[in-house]
């Protein structure tokens, strides 16, 4: 799948769930959850989109998923766990969530899916989540604020974005 077709499924989408993998432990009482955040998942329509950091280098692979994988060693006491993110991040948490564009920074083709340096969504209820990867323990989720940070510390580098728009969205 090439970058415009990524980019116009990732704008056709509805965004039901955000979630976050990690882990417990289940040692400690109360036992608590640890958010490993080198990857984030998107639920859109029973599609499961991850995206994952690139190591340290800033960027991040888009690609769909079959499940939600914990991808470090855990010990003997460590369970796999995921959390959603939904009722924190989406402004409609139990709102339809569709995506009028998706902004994609420095995007190119791979063969494992999309590898680019940011991604914005910008949901049709006038929010707009933003994926940082540059950040040090793995991505950063917020909205305009955390664009503006992942702005600010580029160091006047131009990286080109790419609008895809849904089809129908003003």
């Amino acid at each position: 799948m090439n970058m415009s077709n990524i980019g116009l499924a990732l704008a056709s989408v509805d965004i039901d769930d955000i979630r976050v993998p990690g882990f417990i432990d289940v040692s400690e009482k109360p036992a608590r959850f640890y958010p490993l955040f080198r990857a984030i998942y998107f639920e859109c329509q029973g599609t499961l989109i991850r995206f994952g950091a690139i190591g340290d280098s800033g960027r991040m692979l888009v690609a769909q998923a079959e499940t939600i994988t914990v991808d470090v060693e855990l010990d003997e006491e460590m369970l796999p766990a995921c959390s959603s993110l939904r009722e924190m991040v989406l402004r409609d948490p139990d709102g339809p969530n569709k995506v009028a564009a998706v902004h994609l920074w420095d995007g190119r083709d791979t063969t494992g899916g999309l590898e680019c340096a940011a991604v914005r969504f910008d949901i049709m209820n006038g929010q707009q989540i933003f994926l940082d990867p540059s950040y040090y323990f793995g991505i950063r989720l917020g909205g305009s604020e955390q664009q503006s940070i992942w702005s600010e510390n580029l160091l006047n580098s131009e990286l080109r974005s790419v609008e895809v728009r849904r089809k129908g969205a003003a």
